[in-house]
């Protein structure tokens, strides 16, 4: 659920997207936007034969791509 505080009298949702309006921008030129993200796994077409799995949360997309260099052997280290 999006939350905005400031809270808008009515959100205008169209296509996936909100609309602020230039009257409430100009009143509330700072506010705090929240919008929950789930992390998901997602896996490429099976066509493909990648064995692979990526994860992601809202436009990031996590990699961890050491596991096939030979040369690295402290895999998930922290640094």
């Amino acid at each position: 659920m999006i939350k905005i505080t400031p809270r808008p009298d009515q959100l205008d949702v169209r296509d996936g997207y909100l609309f602020l309006g230039e009257e409430w921008l100009q009143r509330h030129s700072k506010f705090r936007f929240s919008c929950p993200m789930q992390p998901r796994l997602v896996r490429p077409h099976p066509l493909t034969m990648q064995p692979v799995v990526y994860m992601t949360r809202g436009p990031i997309v996590y990699c961890v791509e050491d596991i096939d260099h030979p040369w690295e052997n402290n895999h998930f280290k922290v640094s």
